[in-house]
Order: structure tokens, then C-alpha cells, then sequence
């Protein structure tokens, strides 16, 4: 049976709910930071997204 995320959250104390709300947006800040990165690194090397996706899985020869 899943556990939902939550209600699990819902169940902490005030103190232990309020870190782990601000410890997932420091997250979600650093992950939309990265991503940001990321697509200006591909728009300095001139490659667009479908490229972009290709070029970094395909093998080197």
C-alpha cells in the first residue's frame, strides 16, 4: 500500500513540518537553478533541446 506524502507530513509537530517545507523549496530552488544551467550551457554551445538530449546520450567514437 502506498504511503502518501502528505498525510505523512501532516503528522509532524509544527517545528519538524516547517523544516521539511523549507528544506523541499531550498531544493526545488537548486533544482530550477540547475536547470537554468543547463539550458544556458546549450544555448552558449548553440545546440537546442532535441539536440541537446541526443548529443548527451549518444556514445562517443
Amino acid at each position: 500500500m502506498p504511503i502518501d506524502v502528505e498525510e505523512q507530513i501532516a503528522k509532524l509537530d509544527p517545528v519538524q513540518r516547517q523544516r521539511v517545507e523549507e528544506r523541499a523549496a531550498k531544493l526545488i530552488a537548486e533544482e530550477m537553478t540547475q536547470r537554468k544551467l543547463r539550458k544556458a550551457r546549450q544555448r552558449d554551445r548553440g545546440v537546442t533541446g532535441g539536440e541537446a538530449r541526443r548529443s548527451s546520450r549518444s556514445p562517443r567514437h
